[in-house]
């Protein structure tokens, strides 16, 4: 096995009128050109601040989760750039990074939180 992720998500959805419908995805195996990652959390304030890289030069798939009981926080793609993800207290994104959000941004609502992230470049 050379330079591989794992990659597993599903999504469920059921209300109070009997609805239920649920995607899943699971062990998806995707291929990565190199072995830089960064796995790290960061404290977000109030104002916008880049997401730190560590060594990761071309972010690919990207797990965050917001540790924070009462704040959100917002990602976005670049220093004042559009924001791309809104993540309430313990809600989380995972996701593959496009060309457009290489040097990702977070900003947190009414005080600093802290976000946890996995990078890794691919």
């Amino acid at each position: 096995m050379a330079n591989e992720l794992t990659l597993t998500a599903s999504l469920t959805y059921e209300d109070s009128e009997d609805a239920s419908v649920s995607l899943a995805l699971t062990d998806l195996i995707a291929s990565v050109a190199s072995k830089k990652y960064i796995k790290h959390k960061q404290n977000i304030g109030t104002s916008e601040e880049a997401i730190v890289l560590g060594e990761v030069t071309s972010p690919g798939w990207a797990l965050f989760i917001n540790r924070d009981e009462t704040n959100f926080i917002e990602l976005r793609v670049a220093t004042s750039g559009a924001k791309f993800a809104k993540l309430k207290p313990g809600e989380f994104a995972f996701l593959r990074l496009g060309s457009g959000a290489q040097v990702p941004y977070a900003l947190a609502d009414t005080a600093a939180c802290q976000l946890e992230i996995l990078l890794i470049q691919t």
